[in-house]
């Protein structure tokens, strides 16, 4: 419900009311800001992924590969619950992401109605808070071929061909040699 200019409150949202599109554009701030993601993107459509996240990050760190982190937006139960049917959520091999979240306007879920594994981040106010942390997955148990597959994509898309060079020496187990 927007409050009207009139009363005094300006023209803010309750946190219920947050569309689908306001969530996943806290979540790239989130990704970028809070957890230092150096290139996230959000709502990636392409064909050939088993998985369509909300948003997905990878923060720079000193070990290759970089940590990724998948953040699916909730605005309803209804949408949580469908959620498990996803190929990733039956199995979790499938899915991308070392760290998976989920971030919902403050409330909506419990932490204990969260899957094993991951996290729930919630907007307050103008800041995301995490309710419960994720737990990194290891080397095969996420889908990191997919996940290498989106990153490529949306590099080659963005007309840069670096990744593709690392990903050569990252599958030929040399990509800590200066890269």
């Amino acid at each position: 419900m927007m409050t009207s200019p009139a009363s005094g409150n300006g023209n803010r949202k309750r946190m219920s009311e947050l569309t689908h599109k306001e969530l996943v554009d806290r979540a790239r701030r989130w990704l970028h800001g809070t957890l230092k993601c150096s290139l996230v993107i959000t709502e990636p459509r392409y064909h050939a992924l088993t998985e369509q996240p909300d948003a997905i990050g990878w923060a720079p760190e000193m070990e290759i590969p970089f940590p990724s982190y998948i953040v699916e937006v909730k605005t309803c139960l209804s949408d949580f619950y469908s959620d498990r049917a996803k190929p990733g959520r039956r199995d979790p091999t499938k899915g991308m992401g070392q760290y998976r979240y989920y971030l919902t306007a403050k409330g909506l879920l419990k932490k204990d109605m969260i899957p094993d594994g991951w996290g729930l981040a919630e907007v307050c106010r103008s800041v995301v808070r995490i309710r419960r942390h994720a737990v990194r997955r290891k080397s095969g148990q996420y889908n990191q071929l997919e996940e290498h597959g989106l990153l490529l994509k949306h590099c080659e898309r963005a007309g840069v061909n670096t990744y593709r060079e690392w990903w050569r020496l990252e599958t030929q187990g040399r990509a800590g040699d200066g890269i």
